[in-house]
C-alpha cells in the first residue's frame, strides 16, 4: 500500500526488475507495474553477499533534498539503520544474482 509521501520518491526511482532472485527472496519496498504483468519488481532491498551486508535503492535520494523531504528522510532513515546494529539482513544472495539486477539497469 502507498501514502502520497511515496509518490515523489517512487516517481523519481528506476525500479528494479528482480525476477532473477530467489522465489522467496522479496524487496523491502515493492512496486507493481501492472496487475497483468506483475513482474518482481523492488526500489529497495538488502541482503547478505559475500561477507559484507547490502543494501541497494533505486530511488532517487541524492539530488535537490532540500525541496524533496520525503526522500531527504528516506536516506536520513536508511542511512541510520545501516548505522545501527539493527542493519542484520536475514537472506544472503549470490554475488552474481546482484551483478545481474546492475547489468539490467544499464
Amino acid at each position: 500500500m502507498s501514502d502520497v509521501q511515496w509518490w515523489e520518491l517512487v516517481s523519481r526511482c528506476r525500479a528494479m526488475n528482480m525476477n532473477a532472485f530467489p522465489k522467496d527472496f522479496y524487496p523491502v519496498v515493492h512496486l507493481i507495474d501492472d496487475w497483468f504483468t506483475a513482474r518482481k519488481l523492488g526500489v529497495l532491498f538488502e541482503a547478505r553477499v559475500g561477507g559484507g551486508k547490502l543494501m541497494v535503492c533505486s530511488a532517487d535520494l541524492q539530488h535537490d533534498l532540500p525541496s524533496r523531504p520525503a526522500a531527504a528522510q528516506f536516506r536520513r532513515s536508511l542511512m541510520d539503520y545501516m548505522a545501527s546494529e539493527r542493519f542484520q539482513p536475514s537472506r544472503e544472495l549470490d554475488l552474481k544474482v546482484v551483478e545481474s539486477i546492475m547489468n539490467n539497469q544499464k
